[in-house]
């Protein structure tokens, strides 16, 4: 049944991005995608692995690879993107099931993930690949520690530990993984194991996080790199990191706020009104609680809510958080199924 289930997924999934994306698969470069071209054919080792100035060594060699696939055909990237949209939603498919062992809800999460457009930048920008592979990490470490809570096996949490060292090094987003690890622990796991091996289990997480900081100050002050994710620091805004992620719910994919829009509105008290109608509301906290917690991290950027190019639009920030709004919703619409059956 899961295998069948995840089948359906896949294809629909596929289905819908490619109707989606695919009158933009010749979408030409913009931005840094011409310095992305550039390191691959100046074959240089350096700016393979620091191309962009980042630490991003695992990264950087994912879009090498793309551009060995691709080299200069945009619809090549395109395609590429969109099947690497499509196994993000067969990724959150298998982490919603084995969080709640209902497939309703998780072909509804990850169906509904595919068919937003909120994050669309992650997949028009050929550059912004990172963002889209991230997500992919990011599901696969939660789904292998949840995995491994359920079975009490230290491989899988080995396993996980693993995938998020390679993929921090892919792009420093998911360094929110922690994060979402404790708020999992206290909604699903809190009958389980004693605080200190939880605590245990968490401490690899933290010390691949300072492992990163360090080799990216070293590394940088030793190349003269000017990294882009320490600059972001001083544009740290408390209200943004609080609430510009719930805009997820609601954002046009174009990135603008449109307060006159009844949606927000309608959106947000229906989130309340369903908050008080059901009884188990673990999973609704988990996609309210994911969208904050994602957002952390991508929340230290000067990107806003007033786009002037592709490259300024904060729709890839909210490509992480998108998959709240997918939970929640599915939610609400079995929810619904469930007081009016037919």
């Amino acid at each position: 049944m899961k295998k069948r289930d995840l089948s359906i997924v896949i294809f629909v999934a596929g289905l819908i991005s490619f109707i989606f994306y695919g009158p933009f698969l010749d979408n030409y470069f913009v931005w840094d995608d011409f310095w992305m071209l550039e390191n691959y054919y100046k074959g240089n080792l350096k700016d393979f692995l620091f191309g962009f100035s980042d630490l991003r060594i695992f990264g950087n060699i994912i879009l090498w690879l793309n551009c060995v696939v691709s080299e200069q055909n945009p619809v090549s990237y395109s395609l590429i993107r969109i099947g690497a949209h499509t196994a993000n939603s067969a990724m959150i498919f298998l982490l919603i099931q084995s969080l709640s062992n209902n497939r309703l809800l998780s072909i509804f999460t990850a169906i509904i993930f595919a068919a937003s457009s909120v994050g669309c930048d992650a997949i028009y920008w050929k550059d912004a690949f990172l963002t889209v592979t991230g997500l992919f990490f990011y599901i696969l470490v939660l789904y292998l520690y949840v995995e491994g809570n359920k079975r009490g096996n230290r491989f899988f949490h080995s396993m996980a530990v693993i995938v998020f060292l390679l993929a921090i090094f892919n792009k420093e987003e998911i360094a929110s993984v922690p994060f979402m690890i404790i708020f999992i622990e206290i909604l699903f796991f809190r009958n389980g194991a004693g605080l200190a091996p939880k605590l245990k289990r968490l401490f690899p997480y933290l010390l691949v996080i300072l492992i990163y900081i360090v080799l990216s100050i070293s590394v940088s002050r030793f190349l003269n790199l000017q990294q882009e994710q320490f600059d972001r620091f001083l544009s740290f805004r408390p209200l943004h990191m609080m609430f510009s992620g719930f805009a997820s719910f609601f954002i046009s994919p174009d990135g603008f706020l449109n307060w006159k829009d009844p949606f927000i509105y309608i959106t947000a008290l229906l989130i309340l009104f369903y908050f008080m109608l059901i009884k188990d509301r673990r999973m609704l906290l988990l996609g309210v609680g994911w969208v904050f917690l994602t957002f952390l991290p991508q929340s230290l950027t000067a990107t806003g809510y007033n786009p002037t190019y592709l490259i300024n639009s904060i729709s890839r920030h909210l490509y992480l958080p998108s998959v709240g709004p997918a939970i929640v919703f599915s939610v609400i619409l079995l929810a619904i199924k469930e007081r009016f059956p037919r």
